[in-house]
């Protein structure tokens, strides 16, 4: 029996605690692989070239804003659905910054549920 590929998420958040929960969550499902800030996460994300990025807009550093930025300038990368992902609530002039770029698939908080989290993986990787 053929055995399937597992997709590859690539997670950038400088919160270990995070980085657990979607493994747990997503381990079984995709290949999970984790940064911990922006520098490292565009360095994994050439290295790697997952199939989705789940980004952290809030890290020391480079923000997820300027991650997408660098990240659409990169030909080789700059395709891979980015699901922005925030721990406080919605901001609306974060997210129509992170929304400027055409990779940019979906805006959560870290707080939504599991299924919901998967749903807008899912979705990103129709497109």
């Amino acid at each position: 029996m053929e055995q399937q590929v597992k997709k590859r998420l690539l997670l950038v958040d400088d919160n270990k605690q995070f980085s657990e929960l979607v493994q747990g969550a997503f381990g079984d499902e995709f290949e999970v692989a984790w940064a911990d800030d922006g520098q490292a996460g565009l360095q994994k994300c050439a290295e790697l070239l997952p199939d989705v990025v789940l980004l952290d807009v809030n890290m020391p550093g480079m923000n997820g804003i300027e991650f997408l930025r660098l990240m659409s300038l990169e030909s080789a990368i700059a395709h891979i659905p980015v699901i922005v992902i925030t721990a406080s609530d919605f901001n609306g002039i974060t997210e129509s910054l992170a929304r400027r770029y055409v990779n940019m698939s979906a805006f959560i908080t870290k707080l939504s549920p599991s299924d919901t989290i998967r749903e807008k993986i899912l979705k990103a990787l129709e497109k």
